[in-house]
């Protein structure tokens, strides 16, 4: 069921998205620790405060401070 909340309409199907996380200090890449864990539910945020090799769109590559 859909709900409505300050005018906004929320989405069964995006409702899962956040619900679990995980969160590490360091990987090479969120999107290789994602497919790790791919047996994990559907909506799971992978996040880390470093990557050493991420992935961008187009294949762009990118990294984090290690601050």
């Amino acid at each position: 069921m859909n709900e409505k909340v300050n005018g906004f309409v929320l989405r069964d199907e995006f409702s899962s998205i956040g619900r679990n996380y995980v969160s590490v200090i360091e990987t090479d890449s969120t999107n290789n620790l994602a497919k790790k864990y791919s047996e994990l539910p559907h909506g799971t945020v992978f996040v880390a405060k470093r990557q050493k090799n991420g992935r961008g769109r187009s294949g762009k590559v990118w990294y984090s401070d290690n601050e």
